[in-house]
């Protein structure tokens, strides 16, 4: 296996996705492979770090519908300010 088809299914194989032949061909290039092993590493602590930020609990999403509230309120006074919409072809 070339780096180019292990990258691209680095993500499925870490998710555990993989049918078994390819799960054993992406351990055997990452066995022989230094590059692709260390970019496995940073993958692996990059799946670690967004499940512990995940399981907090205490962080919330924002609200969508208010964040685009505040988004027209403060794009509609720079319109305003601006002479109208021309902000918008922009």
């Amino acid at each position: 296996m070339n780096c180019t088809k292990n990258l691209i299914l680095l993500s499925d194989f870490h998710d555990g996705l993989l049918n078994g032949k390819e799960t054993a061909r992406v351990r055997t290039h990452l066995t022989i492979c230094a590059s692709c092993r260390e970019i496995s590493h940073d993958l692996e602590l990059i799946i670690a770090a967004a499940a512990e930020l995940r399981d907090e609990g205490s962080v919330t999403c924002p609200n969508e519908n208010v964040s685009w509230q505040r988004f027209a309120s403060v794009a509609l006074k720079g319109a305003e300010a601006a002479g109208g919409q021309q902000w918008l072809r922009r």
